[in-house]
């Protein structure tokens, strides 16, 4: 299962608890916390999981895949726009 790998550990930790999270690494050198971690993915895994009965792990991957296909799309729209060089070639 590839949802508490990684950062999904982090996210999923702050979608439930909230910020404020510190770990010492082995041998007290580092020192690692979720404060570097952006707010607007853990709240709808939050807010999803709440609402729908499919617990934070998938939530969180309905809000990647969904956010994956609107960036999909994004990109798509940004290669159709015109361009002057489509223009030029149509004269």
């Amino acid at each position: 299962m590839f949802g508490p790998e990684w950062d999904g550990r982090w996210y999923w930790h702050i979608s439930q608890y909230g910020y404020g999270l510190v770990v010492h690494g082995k041998g007290g050198h580092s020192v690692f916390n979720d404060l570097e971690f952006f707010p607007l993915f853990p709240g709808p895994i939050r807010a999803v999981s709440t609402v729908a009965p499919i617990g934070p792990v998938n939530a969180a991957l309905l809000i990647a895949w969904s956010a994956a296909l609107v960036a999909a799309w994004g990109v798509y729209a940004i290669g159709e726009l015109p361009s002057s060089d489509r223009r030029r070639a149509g004269r």
